[in-house]
């Protein structure tokens, strides 16, 4: 009798423990009584203090050294997520812990003076979190096995509220 409780309770274990795994990703039913799931996996936390070069704020070139320039700008900076085998940005979003708002206003300030050459040019970038991970796609049929797909290293980019980097270039 013990035996058979031990064997019952580690049944029922195991069966917890793949729902609990199966149901973290996005369900969908898909054509042909098919049924879709979707995970991020292979997630990389590259930085949480980021600075993104691809989406300059603002700028400025330095035209006599001794004076310098400024540069002040209020810009919407978008946050960026990859996306491949039909998930949602909300989605992957939500598994990087990323905010909910897909872009934020940011205002900055940077000047120089000192040490900045004419010809150079001070530049303004968004700071935030950046991510690399995978998504993988695993679709469930009643005729066929199991389909598991999983995409290419994705990146995202999740700006901070005003939180910039200045660059002379």
């Amino acid at each position: 009798m013990l035996r058979r409780t031990r064997v019952i309770g580690a049944a029922s274990l195991s069966l917890a423990l793949v729902s609990t795994l199966v149901g973290a990703g996005a369900s969908q039913a898909a054509p042909g009584g098919q049924s879709v799931r979707f995970a991020v996996v292979s997630v990389t936390n590259i930085s949480n203090d980021w600075t993104d070069r691809t989406q300059p704020i603002g700028s400025c070139k330095v035209i006599t050294a001794s004076v310098g320039c400024s540069v002040s700008a209020s810009e919407s900076i978008d946050q960026t997520v990859g996306v491949s085998l039909g998930v949602t940005k909300s989605f992957v979003s939500g598994q990087l812990s990323f905010s909910t708002s897909t872009s934020r206003t940011i205002s900055v300030t940077c000047s120089t003076t000192d040490g900045a050459r004419a010809g150079q040019t001070l530049v303004a970038y968004p700071r935030g979190k950046y991510r690399t991970y995978k998504v993988q796609k695993t679709t469930y049929t009643a005729t066929r096995p199991t389909v598991v797909q999983t995409s290419v290293l994705l990146k995202a980019f999740d700006p901070k509220l005003n939180a910039y980097s200045c660059e002379l270039r």
